[in-house]
């Protein structure tokens, strides 16, 4: 598992950090009107509103895309694009172009659009749902020190690229390309201190993630289904640091590299 410098960032939250930090765990409303700022996959790499690219290089796996802080690890639920038809299965055609979710984890503070409100109907109507996950990243400069006015982004997670993050109740321990998912390997990355106990070493890393305090690589991996004849992009990520956190914690602080 590879390592970095030690990653540093400013004691007190930016807004924009805090405001994440709130909604991510329930104590802020999110925008009912303003769209979420987006990192989105475009074939081998990763872009942003801004114009940023973040490109890898599958011939030179040992170098990612990008680093990134994970402030909120994949919030997940099954979703449906409503195009046209299955706006006009279910009657409702003013959310046509939209995509409806229905989350696995409910959330009284969460907004409901009118697309969500009619998943039900449009998954009775044969319209498939996926499993996707929303996560909110940060790009870590190249000199591992956030200076804390670093935008942070939403990144959706397919179903494959949720599978490589945290595995599937079949393969709990496997991603969808990579022999071990997110998950297992920061397991063990926590367990490397001999001098820790294991089991509270792994849930630490664990609270750590819900707060904003794993820091990983990003690399773009290739999926192929040969029966199908397809191939495609799975959003890949190596933890290279966990700060030592607790609940009620800043969502980092500074620390070293563990």
């Amino acid at each position: 598992m590879s390592t970095t410098k030690a990653l540093t960032v400013a004691k007190k939250l930016t807004p924009e950090e805090l405001t994440a930090l709130l909604q991510s765990s329930g104590w802020a409303e999110k925008s009912s009107g303003e769209a979420p700022v987006r990192m989105k996959l475009d074939g081998n790499m990763l872009t942003t509103p801004n114009g940023d690219m973040y490109v890898y290089n599958p011939a030179k796996p040992a170098i990612p895309a990008c680093v990134v802080r994970i402030v909120a690890p994949p919030e997940e639920y099954f979703g449906i694009w409503v195009d046209g038809e299955a706006a006009r299965s279910v009657g409702i055609p003013e959310i046509e172009n939209t995509f409806s979710k229905k989350y696995i984890l409910s959330d009284p503070t969460r907004r409901v659009w009118p697309s969500d409100e009619a998943f039900d109907a449009l998954k009775a109507a044969g319209n498939k749902a996926s499993w996707k996950g929303d996560m909110l990243v940060q790009v870590i400069p190249e000199d591992g020190t956030l200076k804390g006015d670093e935008p942070i982004y939403t990144l959706t997670l397919s179903t494959t690229s949720l599978i490589e993050f945290k595995g599937t109740s079949k393969s709990p321990a496997a991603g969808s390309v990579s022999e071990m998912n997110f998950i297992t390997k920061l397991s063990m990355l926590a367990q490397e201190d001999e001098n820790t106990d294991a089991r509270a070493a792994v849930m630490d890393a664990l609270t750590s993630l819900t707060l904003g305090g794993v820091a990983a690589e990003v690399r773009l991996l290739r999926a192929e289904n040969k029966d199908l004849g397809r191939n495609w992009t799975v959003i890949s990520f190596d933890p290279i640091h966990i700060e030592t956190m607790q609940e009620g914690d800043a969502l980092l602080t500074p620390g070293e590299d563990k």
